[in-house]
């Protein structure tokens, strides 16, 4: 919608650029189609109004001070730091639960921070973890636990844009941030940083650095866009497979390769931003991957053939040259940058290919919008390809088709996760230990084989992956320290993906209920990241854990993208009522206990959407 809405203003006001900005919240800076920036004016919004933005309502306790000296210190340094340059800084940060009390109608509370600094659209939030005696568990070990929670309640209140700093008053450990991106995957590429108290110094010796870390460094100019492109008369008719094809690399692999599959382009060229760049081989192998199976298909269900390396004897006879990336990265946010490496791309092409074809069905806003112009000055159209109907929408000559059911090589797209693997039945029922611990095995098997017995009625064929944190021969590593906060399984058919979750409510207490919710969020999270609206995330409690109503509650709050009156969000719409891209944020609550018919109606329910009949 908002490129179609971009794409119109351009051609009803073409030189009103000043009309048309796109806002980078990590630099606060606006970028207008013509390559002009000017920077965003945020500093008259308060942070309360921030967090009404996304629907939720905040206090801040600027006059408590913290039990923990180490933690007061803490606040008083960053408070410094940060004074005089810009930047507001607010403690006790308490989040309001939507949801009064039942029993006594008082307010709640669903989560705190310690601290938070704000700058214009820039948001930092502040856990800070100590020690209280020898008993509790090591300081750094909560902080690695907590950090999925922690991220999914920031960028709930503040946006997906919001950092989160995470101190400890443990001893120094130069392995942490690292520790902290291969902990979760849901963490990898996150504003997230760690580091112990005393080490704060060094890391941030001035509020510039603070902002670096978490947001970029300040925003570059590029050339003005006097060549801004004007659009060229479409073709008659939508062109046929085989034509040239454009895309923007940005979210899971399954959009990339299902584009790959309905336009069988020929060239394809795929323009990324430095955010995306470490996935430019990943991406380009799958690519070249799945073009050889929809042409060789035959040779391409052959194991033996592919083992023998006959399919990279095909890469040299030309699927190399078929599928490349632009000559450089585009920044992010800027349109006119998108522009000017969109139409290089095309340069390059032969003066008698096609009319090219811009596929918006990946990638971000301002990148789309800038391909799109470039691909219409040459008379190319715009297409975007829905994940949940399967069905090709062209601009300029609407629906043209619908891309076939694919049969993804799933070990491409999930590869993209560390830490998944093809498993049976069997070794999901036989997950380690920790595992047990964190999890409710006994509902997830029963589920798992729930689903796999639905798809075999439907003449389907599935595939089950585990997390192979769960499998017994798993190493003790970090990855079990956020079991619970990915998809425990991820059934996979054709090209669609059902995640399972199932983290126990181990005490019958308001933070475990917190937890729940945060780790099915976090978990869905994982699944979005894997494969967009094609993917779904059922979220598996028993009727006697805990309080599931009030675990309900807290698990639609984070998954909220809509209104932000409790009472629009206690009442569940209809699938009908939510997009697609609404849904793959918002998990399913399957509530039954192992082997019921309920569970099995629930699971049937669920493959139902990604597989309608």
């Amino acid at each position: 919608m908002a490129i179609e809405a971009a794409l119109a203003h351009c051609e009803e006001f073409p030189d009103r650029h000043d009309w048309r900005s796109y806002l980078d919240v990590s630099t606060d800076t606006l970028w207008y189609t013509d390559g002009d920036r000017r920077d965003a004016v945020g500093g008259g919004l308060e942070l309360a109004a921030t967090a009404a933005l996304h629907g939720v309502t905040i206090t801040h306790e600027e006059g408590r001070t913290p039990a923990n000296p180490a933690e007061g210190r803490c606040q008083q340094w960053l408070a410094g730091l940060v004074a005089g340059q810009g930047w507001e800084f607010h403690r006790n940060v308490k989040v309001k639960d939507p949801f009064p009390d039942p029993d006594t109608g008082q307010l709640r509370f669903t989560g705190e921070f310690d601290a938070v600094l704000r700058r214009g659209h820039r948001v930092v939030c502040v856990e800070h973890k100590t020690s209280n005696g020898p008993q509790v568990r090591p300081v750094a070990k909560s902080l690695l636990q907590d950090a999925g929670w922690t991220l999914a309640l920031a960028q709930r209140v503040f946006g997906a844009a919001t950092g989160v700093l995470l101190v400890h008053d443990g001893d120094p450990d130069p392995t942490l941030v690292t520790q902290l991106r291969e902990i979760n995957p849901y963490l990898n590429g996150g504003r997230v940083f760690g580091c112990a108290a005393e080490e704060l110094h060094a890391h941030f010796p001035d509020a510039a650095t603070l902002s670096a870390t978490f947001f970029g460094g300040e925003a570059k100019g590029i050339p003005d866009g006097s060549a801004f492109p004007q659009p060229s008369p479409p073709a008659e008719q939508h062109p046929r497979t085989g034509a040239p094809v454009l895309m923007a690399l940005g979210g899971s692999r399954l959009g990339v390769l299902a584009s790959t599959a309905a336009h069988q382009p020929d060239p394809m060229r795929l323009l990324y931003s430095r955010e995306s760049e470490q996935e430019l081989r990943g991406i380009k192998d799958a690519v070249r991957c799945a073009l050889f199976a929809l042409e060789h298909p035959s040779t391409a269900m052959d194991r033996t053939v592919i083992r023998d390396g006959r399919l990279r004897r095909q890469y040299e006879r030309g699927y190399e040259a078929r599928v490349k990336c632009a000559p450089r990265a585009v920044s992010t946010g800027h349109v006119a940058d998108a522009v000017e490496v969109g139409a290089r791309a095309l340069d390059e092409l032969p003066p008698d290919s096609p009319p090219p074809v811009v596929d918006i069905t990946t990638g971000t806003k301002a990148m789309n919008l800038g391909l799109a112009l470039a691909g219409r000055a040459r008379g190319g159209c715009v297409t975007y390809i829905s994940a949940h109907t399967r069905t090709i929408h062209c601009r300029e000559h609407g629906e043209v088709g619908r891309v076939p059911e694919v049969h993804m090589d799933w070990g491409r797209v999930i590869r993209a996760q560390r830490g998944y693997r093809r498993a049976t039945l069997e070794q999901v029922q036989a997950a380690n230990a920790h595992a047990a611990t964190w999890l409710d095995l006994e509902l997830l098997a029963t589920a798992a084989e729930a689903a796999q017995r639905q798809l075999r009625r439907w003449g389907r064929d599935g595939d089950l992956w585990v997390d192979t944190a769960m499998l017994p021969d798993a190493p003790e590593d970090l990855r079990r320290l956020s079991i619970a906060q990915r998809p425990s399984v991820v059934l996979t058919a054709a090209d669609r993906a059902l995640g399972l979750t199932a983290p126990k409510q181990r005490t019958n207490t308001s933070t475990a209920r917190k937890r729940w919710a945060h780790a099915t969020f976090a978990a869905t999270k994982v699944v979005q990241q894997m494969c967009g609206p094609a993917g779904r995330t059922l979220a598996l409690l028993r009727p006697d854990a805990g309080a599931p109503t009030r675990a309900d509650e807290l698990r639609r709050w984070m998954a909220w993208y809509g209104g932000s009156e409790p009472e629009e969000i206690a009442a569940d719409e209809a699938p009908e009522e939510l997009t697609a891209h609404e849904e793959m944020y918002r998990p399913e609550l399957c509530t039954a206990n192992p082997g019921s018919p309920e569970l099995s109606d629930e699971v049937g329910s669920a493959l139902a959407t990604l597989f309608p009949r």
